[in-house]
């Protein structure tokens, strides 16, 4: 697994005793876990992501 494969699968965590039980499910986004820290990751993949297409391309362009 690459830094890039854990963008996209931050662990949800259910908070139970913080709402009456049967009332509401409240779940909290473990931000630590991603490469960055950041919400920011997703945007920063689709921008890696376009630029190896671009490489690709260009090259199967230039054969």
């Amino acid at each position: 697994m690459t830094v890039l494969d854990t963008i996209g699968r931050t662990r949800l965590i259910p908070l139970r005793h913080i709402v009456p039980e049967k009332s509401a499910r409240i779940l909290v986004k473990l931000e630590y876990e991603n490469p960055t820290g950041s919400m920011k990751d997703r945007m920063a993949l689709a921008m890696i992501e376009c630029a190896h297409r671009s490489i690709v391309n260009t090259k199967i362009g230039a054969s």
